[in-house]
C-alpha cells in the first residue's frame, strides 16, 4: 500500500487535477506533501469504498475530511509556491500547462467515468437509426420521383406509370406491402393505390421508408410546405424545372440508377410538359422497327396543297417561298429604312449618299424590294463567285459560267444595307446599333420561331433527328 500511494503521489504532483468528492484542486497542494499523500488516500479509499456503505464508508468519508482540511491549510511549501508564482506568472504558466497535457484525471483509472460535455445529437440521423428493418410483410412507403423510375413506360405498365406521374409533386408518397426480396438491396412491392393486375414493382432500399404500426400514412411528408405553394402560387421557371427533374434522377444510389426503368424529364412546370425517356437494360436491345410506321404510311406529308410544275413559268415559286416557308415579311421595309435613318447606324452614310430608300408607299407590294433581295440572297447560295462583290460582276467569268450579274435585279449598296439591317428586322429596337459581339440570342430568335411556326404549319412531323450527333449517348 506503501509504494501504491508513492505511486499516486507522483502521478499527483505531475498533473493538475479535482477531487470528485471534495471539489478542491490537488494543485492547490502541490508544496505539501502531506496533503498530497492524504489525496492519495482519499481516492484509494474511494475506489475501495463497500456498494452498501457501513464502518468502512465512514472511515472513507473521515479520511475525505482529512485530506479537504489539509488542502485548504496554507502550509509553508505551499505559501512559498504561491509567492514564486506570483513573482513569475510566465513560468507558473508554463508548469501548469506541462502538467495538464496528454494526462487522463484520475477519475477516468480504475474503471471510473470523466465528467463531459454532452454532444448535441441531430435529430434527422438518430430518426434514421431507428428505422426500423425491412421484411416481408412490412408496411412501406416510397416517394413519387422512385415509385416513376421503376416502372418502365410501355403499354403493359402505362396505365400504372400514368397514374404516379399525375401527381404533380414528386415527394408525394405512395404506400404498399413487402411481398418478397428481389435480390440484392431490391424489395418487391405490391402499392395500394396502383391497379390490381399491376401494382407489384422492384424498388430499391434506398428508395423505401418502412412504415410504422403507429405511424399516420400522409400523402406528404411536409404538408406545411405544400399549403405554401399553394398559396403563394409560384411556378419554377422552365430552367428550374429541368434542372430539377434532372437532379433528382441523378441523386439516387447506384443500385437506384441500376434498375431504373424510365426517366420523366420536365422542360417546364406545366403537368404535360415533360418528356419521358425509356431506359433499357445492358441486355436489353431496341427489337422494333422504329420507321416503320412512318415507311408504310398512306398520309400525305404535307398538310397544304403547294402547286408544283416542271416548267418553272407556270407556277409562281418565288411567291410560294414567301407564302409557305419564311417568316412574314410584311411591314419589313419601312422597319429597314428606320434601322437606317439613325446616325448610330453602321450604314447611315452610305443611304444618305445613295439616297436608299426600301419602303414604297405607292406600290402594289410595299415590300417589294425587301422580298427580292431575299430571293437574291438565296440564290447567291448556288453561286461560285467568292465575295459579294463578285455577284454584282457582269460578262464571262474565268470558268465556265458568267458571272452572276445581280446587279441587274438590284444595285450593290441596297444589298449591302439590307444584309447589315436584316438580323434586326425582327427583334426589339432596344437591340439595335449595340456591339454585335454583346448581341444575345432574343435577336434572332423572333425569326426562328416563326419559321418553325410556317414549317409546322406546312408539313407532318413524325420523327426529329439530332443532327450533328457526334457520338451515342442515352439518358
Amino acid at each position: 500500500q506503501r509504494g501504491h500511494q508513492a505511486h499516486r503521489r507522483d502521478q499527483f504532483t505531475n498533473r493538475t487535477m479535482v477531487s470528485p468528492v471534495t471539489k478542491v484542486p490537488a494543485s492547490a497542494a502541490m508544496g505539501d506533501m502531506d496533503a498530497a499523500d492524504g489525496f492519495c488516500a482519499e481516492i484509494d479509499s474511494l475506489l475501495h469504498r463497500p456498494a452498501d456503505g457501513g464502518p468502512e464508508a465512514d472511515d472513507a468519508a473521515d479520511d475525505a475530511a482529512d485530506a479537504d482540511d489539509a488542502a485548504k491549510d496554507p502550509g509553508p511549501n505551499k505559501v512559498a509556491a504561491a509567492d514564486s508564482a506570483a513573482d513569475n506568472p510566465a513560468e507558473a504558466a508554463g508548469r501548469s500547462s506541462r502538467m495538464s497535457i496528454g494526462k487522463a484525471p484520475p477519475d477516468m483509472r480504475q474503471g471510473g467515468t470523466a465528467e463531459t460535455t454532452s454532444r448535441k445529437v441531430d435529430p434527422k440521423k438518430a430518426e434514421k437509426k431507428k428505422k426500423s428493418r425491412i421484411g416481408k410483410g412490412k408496411r412501406v412507403k416510397v416517394k413519387k420521383k422512385h415509385l416513376l423510375n421503376s416502372i418502365s413506360h410501355d403499354d403493359e405498365n402505362k396505365e400504372a406509370y400514368d397514374l404516379v406521374a399525375k401527381f404533380v409533386r414528386d415527394d408525394r408518397n405512395f404506400y404498399g406491402t413487402v411481398v418478397s426480396s428481389g435480390g440484392s438491396g431490391i424489395y418487391n412491392i405490391k402499392f395500394d393505390d396502383l391497379p390490381c393486375d399491376k401494382n407489384t414493382f422492384k424498388i430499391a432500399r434506398k428508395s423505401i421508408n418502412v412504415v410504422e404500426p403507429d405511424e399516420e400514412q400522409k400523402e406528404y411528408d411536409r404538408e406545411e410546405e405544400e399549403m405554401v405553394e399553394k398559396c403563394s402560387g409560384e411556378k419554377p421557371s422552365r430552367s428550374k424545372a429541368s434542372k430539377e427533374s434532372t437532379k433528382s434522377f441523378c441523386k439516387q444510389s447506384t443500385e437506384q440508377l441500376k434498375s431504373a426503368k424510365s426517366f420523366r424529364h420536365s422542360y417546364a412546370s406545366g403537368p404535360n410538359d415533360h418528356i419521358v425517356w425509356t431506359i433499357l437494360g445492358d441486355d436489353e436491345q431496341i427489337t422494333e422497327d422504329a420507321m416503320d410506321s412512318a415507311s408504310t404510311s398512306k398520309a400525305d406529308p404535307f398538310k397544304t396543297d403547294i402547286p408544283w410544275d416542271p416548267n418553272v413559268n407556270e407556277v409562281d415559286y418565288n411567291k410560294i417561298l414567301f407564302e409557305h416557308f419564311l417568316p412574314s415579311v410584311e411591314g419589313k421595309a419601312k422597319q429597314l429604312d428606320k434601322w437606317l435613318s439613325s446616325p448610330s447606324c453602321p450604314m447611315h452614310g452610305v443611304m444618305q449618299n445613295d439616297n436608299i430608300k426600301f419602303h414604297r408607299e405607292g406600290d402594289e407590294d410595299p415590300d417589294a424590294l425587301v422580298k427580292l433581295c431575299l430571293t437574291v440572297m438565296i440564290a447567291a447560295t448556288l453561286k461560285v463567285d467568292n465575295g459579294v462583290e463578285n455577284l454584282w460582276k457582269r460578262g464571262q467569268s474565268e470558268g465556265l459560267e458568267p458571272h452572276a450579274n445581280f446587279g441587274q435585279y438590284i444595285p450593290l449598296n441596297y444589298f449591302k444595307c439590307f444584309k447589315a439591317g436584316l438580323p434586326f428586322l425582327w427583334c426589339d429596337e432596344k437591340f439595335w446599333y449595340r456591339d454585335p459581339r454583346s448581341l444575345p440570342w432574343d435577336v434572332v430568335l423572333p425569326f426562328l420561331k416563326e419559321s418553325n411556326e410556317k414549317r409546322n404549319a406546312l408539313l407532318r412531323v413524325w420523327y426529329l433527328i439530332l443532327d450533328e450527333s457526334m457520338s451515342g449517348w442515352r439518358p
